[in-house]
């Protein structure tokens, strides 16, 4: 929201109720304090395909481009922004942070778990060569 200047596109990411009715949205609704707001619902999908997309490629070393190529060549069509002189750059920043965000994420999993294993291992290998 802060780097997008049109009021269509911000209209297009912020959805237009406080509360909603998705399945989604129970936990945000019960324990709401009113300080979130919702995404509109194209963005909601967009965010669930660039997802779909991370989930196939997230194993990759090239887990970026991968996800950029196949959500670029499947979904774009089907996404219909409401500002279409600013689709393209708004829609290509929101996908480049979303899958930098989650590389983030998933990295961090991923070497919590490795540092886990290597502790059980160096426990194991002090056991038994003593």
């Amino acid at each position: 929201m802060k780097h997008i200047n049109c009021k269509v596109c911000q209209k297009a990411i912020v959805g237009t109720t406080d509360f909603c009715d998705r399945p989604e949205s129970v936990l945000k609704n019960l324990k709401s304090r009113g300080a979130l707001t919702y995404p509109n619902k194209i963005l909601f999908y967009l965010i669930t395909e660039i997802e779909k997309s991370f989930s196939k490629f997230c194993d990759y070393s090239d887990a970026f481009n991968l996800t950029v190529d196949d959500f670029f060549s499947g979904t774009l069509n089907n996404i219909k922004w409401p500002c279409s002189q600013h689709k393209c750059d708004t829609l290509t920043s929101i996908l480049s942070y979303y899958v930098t965000m989650r590389m983030r994420q998933y990295t961090q999993i991923v070497n919590k778990n490795v540092a886990k294993m290597n502790a059980k291992k160096k426990k194991c290998s002090k056991l038994t060569v003593s």
